[in-house]
């Protein structure tokens, strides 16, 4: 019997074991980021033999994410992902194989892309590509006091002041952004299990990363805000946070640049070493 509820904290439990056990690099698949964009997606969770979220891409687009591997799937699951009249989404490009004789149709919009890079790239910044990078922190350092804070609920006044000066320097309003997620980030730090660190310079918070593991080898950076008016930061927070990040993981995901030019131009000057594409599946009818 199918049921479809809004996605609620009371689904955390059971989806978030569901997603981290699908061992997948892609930033949707963890219970934090559905449900800290929600209402941008009007995310719905849809029970029937499997679970599968239901959501609204930017681009008007419905579709239904797994929360499970295609190869587990029955004939009725595929009964009724047909009637659901959705594309799947966002599929790894592995997952295609267990779908080929289903598969109508399949795609992937370059602005979904998440980048991924090695560790060890960006705690040091190795190489001539990532020069500009190295000088920027170096005069950082040279010219401030900066440190690194691991974020507690009892800095939240601090992070929040972060998030706000952050937006006060965007051209855009909040709606336009992710200011409410990433505050929301901050009230529900410890029930959704994020990691994150505040960065003082001279004494005065200018800086926040948010993020959480994806799974057991990738972490995701979820939020990062620093301000416009420190050269340097956003490099050296990066970096910081990977250098704590040695040991216990082999990836970080950027995430997507949503096709904005601006944001694809500061990814890729990173060098990524992975880009993981994000499949847009039609079923056979």
């Amino acid at each position: 019997m199918q049921k479809v509820e809004k996605l609620a904290l009371a689904h955390q439990n059971i989806l978030d074991a569901k997603l981290k056990g699908l061992q997948l690099n892609i930033s949707e698949y963890t219970f934090a980021v559905l449900y800290l964009f929600r209402n941008l997606h009007h995310y719905e969770v849809v029970f029937d033999e499997e679970i599968f979220i239901k959501g609204l891409m930017r681009d008007g687009t419905w579709f239904l994410m797994p929360t499970s591997h295609p190869q587990t799937w029955s004939e009725e699951t595929f009964t009724f992902l047909r009637h659901m009249h959705c594309c799947l989404y966002p599929l790894p490009f592995e997952w295609l194989n267990s779908l080929e004789k289903k598969i109508k149709s399949f795609s992937f919009n370059e602005g979904d892309t998440d980048y991924l890079f090695n560790v060890d790239k960006i705690a040091h910044y190795p190489g001539r590509h990532l020069t500009k990078k190295r000088s920027l922190v170096t005069h950082l350092l040279e010219a401030h006091q900066v440190r690194s804070v691991k974020y507690e609920v009892d800095l939240a006044k601090d992070a929040l002041e972060v998030i706000q000066f952050w937006q006060s320097e965007k051209s855009n309003n909040k709606l336009d952004s992710d200011y409410e997620s990433a505050i929301e980030a901050v009230h529900l730090y410890d029930q959704l299990q994020l990691t994150g660190h505040l960065y003082y310079v001279d004494d005065l918070p200018q800086g926040l990363l948010i993020g959480e593991p994806l799974n057991t080898t990738c972490f995701a950076y979820h939020f990062g805000k620093a301000s416009r008016n420190l050269n340097g930061l956003n490099q050296f927070m990066f970096q910081d946070f990977a250098q704590k990040l040695k040991g216990k993981c082999q990836l970080i995901n950027f995430e997507q640049d949503l096709g904005l030019p601006n944001l694809r131009l500061t990814k890729h000057s990173y060098h990524p070493d992975h880009l993981v594409q994000k499949y847009r599946v039609y079923l056979v009818d």
